[in-house]
Formats: structure tokens, sequence, C-alpha cells
């Protein structure tokens, strides 16, 4: 997201969040790449204005994303089965969470998610709650390669790490999703 407040809480305008994410989405656009995500959006407002900037220059695959740090709100107070009913038509091809929140604070958000809408759904969760400043997370890898593997038993398609993730934590990641393919497979587990 931009950072700003969309008015009437703040001066941010539709008009110019369509603008901005259209000029940074025709670049990219032009640059070759395969997806777009838009993460850690909090107001519908300022997500529903970047989506229809990206569109008007690109038809690219893209997945938007929500941090739900209020537990199954924003702070803007956007649940998620609010979030998607009002984007699941709005060309997008996966809906999820970002950030906000480690992963077990991730599943009642998926939980919702999934009883709102059949769009693939993404989780990319913190590794844990963060401390001290600079910010350290305190969830080791393997127990983010646990969450990760509830997190695939539970719906989601896609699983990374928001803040706090290192690359040990995501080799945790893809073997606890690996796991629980082997244990429980999914009918697409090419979206796997």
């Amino acid at each position: 997201p931009t950072g700003l407040m969309m008015a009437p809480l703040g001066t941010l305008t539709a008009e110019a969040v369509q603008a901005a994410y259209a000029a940074q989405a025709g670049m990219l656009a032009r640059s070759g790449v395969d997806l777009l995500l838009l993460e850690t959006f909090y107001a519908l407002e300022e997500a529903e204005a970047a989506l229809a900037g990206v569109r008007a220059v690109t038809d690219l695959p893209l997945v938007c994303s929500f941090s739900f740090d209020r537990g199954t709100r924003t702070m803007m107070g956007v649940r998620p089965a609010e979030m998607a009913a009002r984007l699941r038509d709005a060309g997008v091809c996966a809906l999820g969470a970002n950030c906000g929140a480690s992963p077990e604070g991730m599943l009642p958000v998926l939980r919702a998610l999934r009883e709102a809408c059949d769009l693939p759904l993404w989780v990319k969760p913190n590794a844990g709650k963060p401390e001290g400043y600079p910010p350290r997370y305190d969830l080791s890898p393997e127990a983010m390669g646990a969450h990760a593997a509830t997190l695939a038993r539970a719906g989601a398609r896609f699983i990374g790490g928001c803040c706090g993730t290192t690359p040990e934590h995501l080799a945790a990641i893809r073997a606890g999703v690996d796991a629980a393919c082997a244990a429980q497979p999914h009918p697409d587990e090419a979206a796997l």
C-alpha cells in the first residue's frame, strides 16, 4: 500500500492511487514479470483503486493480500469475508493475508477466506512476534514449517513468509507443505 490514508481520513485520492499503481504495473509488465502481488493492504478503498490502476495497464495474473493485524480484522476494521466479497471478482487469481500475524494467527483468517470465496488462497505470516528494536522474531524455522503444514491442510495454496522470515524458514515451510501434501494430497496438487 501507499502508506497514506484515503480520503476522508487522509488526503490520498482513488485517482492518485490508480495512477501510481498503473505506472508501476506498466513498468513491471514491460519488464517481463510473470505475476503482480499487491500486499499488506488495510483498507478496501485503497486496494480497489490499486487493482483498477493495475487492470488499466495489464492483464497479468494478480494476487491481492491484506494484513489482518487485529485478529480477523485489519487496522481499518476489514474482515476476511468482506475483503473476499469486494475483491473476488476484481480480476485477481488469488486472495490472501500477509504480515500482521504469526502463522497460528493466520489460521482463522484463512478459514474465513475459505468460507467466503473459492479462489486460491495466499498466506505469508510473520515468523512469530517481534521483540525489541530492531525487531527479532521468535518463531524457529521448524515451528514455521509445522505451521505451514497446518495452513496447507486448511486450504492455503500459496504459503510463504513475511517479516522475520529467513531462508531457513522458507526451507522449513517447503518441507512442511511437502509433508502435508504427501499425507493428504489435494485434488489440485499443482497449485501447492
